[in-house]
């Protein structure tokens, strides 16, 4: 069995910039699994996160994907918020997820319309 790895993407200003953020998916099955979404502290509220994600729900139409899913803290408000504007949808609560605090995850779906 042939193992899809994960595809990361990173955001710059230009070329040679220092990079302001990244995303890191998971492929499988006509699906995608969001590992990891990284805005640096300096970089944020400027854009840089949502371009990415854009970039991912463009990727993902384009490849004829037709669901997203991530696991995201509650008490992340700005991610939260971004995730719920570009369409995705809290299925449930898993408990414990994020160590070591225990704190829950958020599990989000994004299904292409």
């Amino acid at each position: 069995m042939q193992k899809t790895p994960p595809t990361l993407y990173t955001a710059r200003a230009e070329a040679r910039a220092p990079i302001e953020g990244y995303l890191c998916f998971w492929p499988a099955a006509g699906e995608i699994q969001l590992l990891n979404l990284a805005v640096h502290p300096q970089a944020r509220r400027q854009g840089t996160g949502r371009a990415l994600m854009e970039f991912l729900l463009t990727q993902a139409g384009a490849q004829g994907v037709g669901k997203i899913f991530l696991e995201v803290r509650p008490s992340n408000g700005p991610a939260t918020t971004l995730y719920k504007a570009l369409g995705f949808k809290t299925l449930y609560r898993r408990p414990g997820y994020y160590p070591p605090e225990g704190e829950e995850a958020l599990v989000m779906e994004w299904t292409a319309q």
